[in-house]
């Protein structure tokens, strides 16, 4: 059988088309999604993810004669046991646990304060809600914008330049400064198991895992902003108290908040331990010879330099937006 033809390049998204559908997205979920969220919380979650993310791609894909399945990676890719990818997720999990509550210790340590999650999880139907928009329809809106379309538009940079070019955009699009390494962090992870496997239903199942398992522990630990909020209060009191029964006069010569400040920092450590485990994982889902990125670049693509990424007015548009939303998020954190 002959190989087959490359693809013309109006067949497939380019950087445009990915960084314009991002920034689409942004503005309605700044506008329409924040209001419906307003309204009526978990509806306007799924509102968002569905009418505000999925609905303008797969639009996108239609009007510009596109075959779904293809741009987005829908089909099955190679190498993507799920079991992998529930373990993937399992490990990305953990990361981002040791990547953000030392980071939020650090923020209380400095007087300013974090309102955590903040979704309603007082019952067990809001809890079964959360779980429909955060672990089911997040995972799948999310993963075809930004592990199909987004980085596959981005594939002319090279694989490395897409993944972490559409985990940074991914970090900025969720809004929020503390969380935005630990975010990005999850979207670098992702995003080499899309382009590792060809697919995104990888992504989306170990996406799942982690959204699911984040709001499992909210809700076990109290719900709402309470489930994943540090009472630093009690943790000052608990390590003073430890201090103060020791033996060697340690209340002398350390602190609560300097045992703390160091904590953070070995959390921090095994956050990137952690990020190790992980890459190791991705290699041994998707191989780790330049070949595994087969299945992602499309035939016939031409190679662009990565410095035409910044000549796309939608990207600096995009930073801005998140530059600004940082801002008004770290008055509201410091109280300034």
């Amino acid at each position: 059988m002959s190989p087959r033809p490359p693809a013309p390049v109006d067949e497939t998204p380019g950087p445009r088309h990915g960084t314009v559908l991002v920034l689409t997205t942004l503005a309605l979920l700044l506008t329409a999604g924040m209001l419906v969220q307003t309204w009526a919380v978990y509806p306007g979650l799924l509102f968002t993810e569905f009418g505000l993310l999925l609905l303008p791609t797969l639009t996108f894909c239609y009007m510009k004669g596109w075959r779904a399945p293809e741009v987005l990676m829908l089909h099955r890719g190679r190498g993507t046991p799920a079991a992998g990818a529930v373990g993937i997720g399992l490990l990305a999990f953990a990361m981002v646990l040791a990547l953000t509550f030392p980071l939020i210790i650090m923020i209380l340590l400095a007087g300013g304060s974090y309102p955590g999650l903040n979704l309603p999880l007082d019952t067990g139907g809001q809890f079964a809600m959360a779980l429909l928009a955060g672990a089911v329809a997040a995972p799948l809106c999310e993963e075809i914008l930004f592990r199909g379309f987004l980085l596959r538009s981005l594939a002319p940079f090279g694989p490395h330049a897409a993944v972490w070019a559409s985990a940074v955009l991914f970090g900025i699009f969720h809004m929020d400064p503390v969380r935005f390494i630990p975010t990005m962090a999850l979207g670098v992870v992702y995003g080499y198991l899309a382009a590792g496997t060809g697919s995104v239903r990888a992504p989306m199942i170990a996406h799942g895992v982690n959204n699911g398992l984040a709001l499992t522990l909210a809700y076990l630990g109290g719900g709402g902003a309470e489930g994943e909020s540090l009472d630093l209060a009690g943790l000052r009191g608990e390590v003073e108290t430890a201090i103060q029964s020791s033996a060697g006069g340690m209340e002398a010569t350390l602190s609560a908040d300097l045992i703390l400040a160091v904590a953070a920092g070995m959390m921090l450590v095994a956050g990137l331990v952690l990020l190790v485990m992980v890459h190791l994982a991705l290699r041994g889902v998707a191989g780790s010879g330049p070949e595994r990125f087969r299945a992602f670049i499309p035939a016939g693509i031409v190679r662009q330099p990565l410095g035409d990424l910044a000549r796309l007015p939608a990207v600096w548009v995009v930073v801005a937006i998140g530059i600004w939303i940082w801002t008004v998020a770290l008055r509201g954190i410091f109280g300034t």
